[in-house]
């Protein structure tokens, strides 16, 4: 009596209504211990000019909780402009915005290159206010000093016409918009511009050896494999002390 009771107490916590969950496979108590999406169906209205997502086919992805739990194989995409990830349903293809506060991170497969690309869930210094906010970040360089870049898309000031319909329609027009971060250990991650200077002011005290080391490796910080290049070199220059 007391593991039927138990059982149907975990069935009445499931959530129910508009929350969209990936289907379990097998049957018995472990199935309502297997780790779950959630979120709401919902399509991102097209009024702009532009892609707003990061990589616009969906991509093979495995998906890490807050709780620690994993969900692997399903297919992913993100919303730069948004800042959200959505799912595509298997069997119904619906697509489902997921509950972001429930993700620590995800891990995508790029669908063109074969990349693994790692975002994080994660707590940044607002760049517009005082305070923090909460962003998906990539992955770029892990170390005592690691490397984010937030892939966001904006509304770049330009408007364009288009046809919709048979009619003329003025969008706004949509652009990449990258915010990079450097994370020291576990300190909250400050925003950095992609450039020499702007690596010098967030290490002062190692002013000089950045400064000789980009110019013995000929880093001018012109796109972002040299940024990463860069911070590899400031990790080393920190760790050892110089």
């Amino acid at each position: 009596m007391k593991i039927r009771f138990f059982t149907a107490f975990l069935i009445l916590l499931l959530p129910v209504g508009l929350m969209a969950q990936q289907p379990s496979s097998g049957s018995g108590p472990e199935a309502l211990f297997k780790a779950h999406l959630s979120g709401e169906v919902y399509t991102p209205p097209v009024i702009h000019s532009g892609s707003q997502w990061f990589i616009g086919d969906w991509a093979n992805s495995n998906v890490t909780l807050i709780t620690g739990e994993k969900v692997s194989d399903v297919m992913l995409r993100y919303n730069g402009y948004l800042d959200e990830l959505f799912w595509l349903t298997p069997g119904t293809f619906e697509q489902v915005r997921l509950d972001k506060n429930l993700i620590r991170q995800f891990e995508m497969e790029d669908p063109g290159s074969g990349e693994k690309l790692i975002f994080k869930n994660l707590e940044v210094n607002n760049i517009l206010a005082p305070g923090s906010i909460q962003v998906f970040a990539q992955l770029l360089h892990r170390g005592d000093i690691s490397l984010y870049v937030h892939r966001k898309i904006r509304e770049t000031g330009a408007t364009t016409s288009v046809m919709v319909g048979g009619t003329l329609v003025a969008r706004r027009v949509l652009g990449p918009d990258y915010q990079y971060y450097l994370q020291h250990r576990s300190e909250l991650p400050g925003a950095i511009q992609p450039a020499r200077r702007s690596l010098m002011r967030t290490f002062p005290q190692h002013r000089r050896q950045i400064r000789q080391a980009l110019r013995q490796h000929n880093i001018r910080i012109r796109n972002e494999a040299q940024l990463i290049y860069a911070i590899e070199i400031i990790n080393d220059l920190v760790r050892n002390g110089k």
